[in-house]
């Protein structure tokens, strides 16, 4: 099978927030991470439901992420058992924000991986 899925590029959602960040104009950005988790109802071509903070406190950055990921224009696929039935996912998703105002995701499936 294959797990729940982005329909798109972590970079592009990476930049997406990075460039929400500039734009509130936020001058003594720290390093942050934070643990975002949302829910894929089965069937394809939906938007994550259930968002929320699952690591770390709420602040500016966490809720541009919240609204990155949470965008209805996003399209993300549920997991994929070896029989081709899709069901309900949970995915988690790792976002860090280094003091230059750079983003990374690495999504749960990719613990080996950094998108930049």
């Amino acid at each position: 099978g294959m797990a729940a899925r982005f329909d798109g590029r972590y970079e592009d959602l990476g930049k997406q927030i990075a460039d929400k960040l500039r734009e509130s104009r936020i001058s003594n950005l720290t390093d942050s991470v934070i643990v975002l988790q949302g829910r894929i109802e089965k069937g394809a071509n939906k938007s994550l439901e259930d968002l929320k903070l699952i690591v770390d406190k709420q602040s500016i950055f966490s809720d541009i992420a919240l609204q990155i990921f949470g965008d209805h224009k996003n399209i993300w696929h549920p997991a994929t058992f070896f029989s081709g039935v899709t069901g309900a996912s949970i995915i988690k998703f790792y976002v860090s924000l280094d003091s230059n105002g750079e983003v990374s995701i690495l999504p749960s499936k990719y613990m080996d991986a950094v998108f930049h």
